[in-house]
């Protein structure tokens, strides 16, 4: 999970995925580009998740 273009690229990179929270430094609409799955927009979506 992370909140920066370079941690979704570090994930692809090495073949995991990448989850995206749009609260952090990068811009939602940066991040989705990536294609994150899942993009949280709340820390309530990711305690839904566990």
């Amino acid at each position: 999970m992370g909140d920066e273009v370079r941690d979704g690229e570090a994930a692809a990179q090495v073949g995991i995925g990448f989850g995206a929270v749009s609260w952090g430094y990068a811009r939602p609409e940066a991040l989705r580009r990536l294609s994150p799955v899942p993009m949280f927009d709340s820390v309530a979506d990711i305690a839904r998740l566990v």
